[in-house]
């Protein structure tokens, strides 16, 4: 993150891409990690539709 950048006005799926480069996870594993991390949100959304 850059010295502008504040956590909150970063979406939660940049965050994740963030972090998943941090931690070096190669190219080939990506597509298929942003998959089920979208799953997911979709899931825990549809289980409360109050979540943000």
């Amino acid at each position: 993150m850059d010295a502008e950048e504040n956590l909150a006005d970063l979406r939660v799926e940049e965050v994740f891409a963030r972090c998943i480069t941090a931690h070096g996870v190669s190219d080939d594993q990506r597509p298929g990690l942003l998959l089920a991390y979208q799953e997911i949100l979709q899931a825990l959304n549809e289980a409360d539709p109050q979540a943000d």
